[in-house]
């Protein structure tokens, strides 16, 4: 029970002494000590709101099996549930039903791979827990939802470097589904893949965010014995602050600015996001701001699209239409910037898949910069 309290692992640890300990009663023993352990688990991993302190909603779910489980344990044991395993459960059913949207598939941020929630909530149902609140901001992620479109905000700063292990670093980075349909992405985390797909999916430029001179903003430690002991963490950190989020009766913008990129280029970026909520498109502005020491830079902002999304570039080169089916399609534009297609590599899952990645470029020509974007239903 020695490990760190960040492998998601030690849970299973945990509960097996519980289970031993309800089963075999000369070691009943085993059952306080792990309780004891359960807490020190709680307490050392999870926020206020009973999200995973190092922003994995994927750990979210690991946990929350295990939590339900030894809860039916100590019930069928005819013991008493602890009330902080009790209130533990219910933070993260309020977490999940959040992240929870229509094509039931976790965001792809900071280690989370591709996962579908439909069993998991269906069994969670069968056992009568309920699904009744939300939060629009879970471990620092803002979230957008109304009946048919759900967008997901990365507006939070890395964690602890021991949390570190599978941070991804795409701060501002975004997600868009709209009904049953993926369309703006992260290349998503490679773990089930290989560790050379899993490191290269750790970078910026594998996130729906901007890049300055292709640069990731948070670099990873080589140190070998700091890697073997929590595996490869953050070397430095950044800091996101003038988060905020302002509704009205027809749309709701969101906006954070982070600091990743002041000391080495001498800009600030700043994103913002308004979705409408009549028809659920979204526009953005990504706004480069110029500081004491600021030179000129190239950048370039990234936006993944869900493999199977065909694309078709306008001749102006302004906007791009996205086929999702043959009777659905969306169009991203941009007025003022070159936009580009390239191809991506979506890591989401356990295998590469061949996906587009919608790209503009410019250069900051030693000032500041604003690209605005937007995307919406085709007519």
């Amino acid at each position: 029970l020695k490990t760190h309290s960040q492998d998601s692992t030690r849970i299973s640890s945990i509960s097996a002494i519980i289970l031993s300990g309800l089963v075999f009663k000369e070691y009943f023993n085993n059952y306080s000590l792990g309780l004891k352990e359960l807490k020190r688990v709680i307490d050392l991993n999870f926020d206020k709101d009973g999200f995973p302190k190092n922003r994995n909603s994927e750990n979210l779910i690991t946990f929350l099996q295990y939590f339900v489980l030894i809860k039916e344990w100590i019930k069928n044991g005819q013991e008493v549930i602890p009330d902080y395993l009790e209130k533990i459960i219910d933070k993260n059913l309020t977490c999940l039903n959040s992240f929870n949207n229509s094509s039931r598939k976790l965001p792809l941020f900071n280690g989370s791979t591709e996962k579908n929630l439909e069993n998991f909530i269906e069994y969670l149902n069968k056992l009568n827990y309920r699904f009744e609140k939300n939060l629009s901001s879970v471990g620092k992620i803002q979230i957008i939802k109304n009946k048919k479109a759900t967008l997901y905000f990365d507006s939070g700063e890395p964690p602890i470097y021991q949390l570190s292990k599978d941070y991804q670093s795409g701060p501002l980075s975004f997600e868009y589904f709209n009904e049953n349909d993926k369309i703006i992405t992260n290349c998503g985390y490679g773990r089930k893949i290989s560790k050379k797909i899993q490191l290269l999916s750790k970078f910026t430029s594998a996130q729906s965010t901007l890049c300055i001179n292709n640069t990731s903003v948070v670099k990873f430690k080589k140190n070998a014995l700091i890697n073997k002991a929590y595996g490869s963490t953050i070397n430095n950190s950044f800091k996101i602050f003038d988060v905020d989020r302002a509704e009205d009766k027809t749309n709701i913008i969101i906006s954070a600015t982070h600091n990743a990129y002041l000391d080495k280029f001498g800009y600030l970026h700043k994103r913002t996001i308004k979705f409408f909520k009549k028809n659920s498109d979204i526009i953005g502005n990504d706004h480069l701001i110029k500081k004491n020491g600021g030179s000129n830079a190239e950048f370039c902002v990234r936006f993944h699209l869900y493999p199977g999304i065909n694309t078709v570039q306008t001749m102006s080169g302004k906007s791009i239409l996205l086929q999702i089916n043959k009777n659905k399609s969306w169009v991203f534009s941009s007025e003022n910037q070159k936009i580009n297609i390239e191809k991506s590599l979506f890591l989401g899952g356990n295998k590469i898949l061949n996906n587009q990645c919608i790209v503009i470029y410019g250069n900051t020509k030693d000032q500041d910069v604003n690209i605005e974007w937007k995307l919406k239903k085709a007519s």
